[in-house]
């Protein structure tokens, strides 16, 4: 069994360990039948990668002579797409990083506008919003210095 956590240009992959195991065996993993990496872990992070791809794995182990110890397993799973940039303070959205202004609801249209396509992008600025619940495959980036203030808990102050 393998477990795979996807991102846009990485793939994290981790399998159970073979019972074949012994010291110096390693795990021979191998990439669209032309990279090769080894190694003694249960898990390794493939990057950079294309994004919105699909890859295929060989996971073998291997003795000292890089013999194939036990069964082979083959994998395929796709990196996630390249999403869409969507600045939260560009128009239509034009939301106020001022640590006053209330950007609630803006963040709420701008965030049911990203769908699996974009990503919200905050730049630098004190963004004061209500509880937001995210339902969904969301990305968000903050950028340097970008900073998102729960309202009620400023207005409590």
């Amino acid at each position: 069994m393998v477990y795979v956590a996807r991102r846009e240009t990485v793939l994290c992959l981790w399998w159970d360990p073979r019972c074949e195991y012994r010291e110096g065996y390693k795990y021979k993993v191998t990439v669209d039948n032309k990279y090769v990496v080894y190694t003694k872990e249960v898990f390794y992070d493939f990057q950079p990668l294309e994004s919105g791809r699909e890859y295929s794995f060989i996971v073998q182990l291997v003795d000292e002579n890089k013999n194939v110890v036990g069964k082979t397993e083959t994998y395929t799973c796709s990196t996630l797409p390249s999403r869409e940039k969507l600045d939260v303070t560009k128009p239509p959205y034009n939301a106020t990083g001022d640590g006053v202004t209330d950007n609630t609801e803006i963040f709420k249209k701008a965030l049911d506008d990203c769908g699996d396509t974009k990503y919200l992008y905050v730049p630098f600025g004190v963004f004061l919003c209500k509880n937001l619940t995210l339902n969904g495959n969301y990305k968000i980036e903050l950028g340097a210095g970008a900073t998102i203030v729960n309202k009620e808990m400023v207005d409590k102050l």
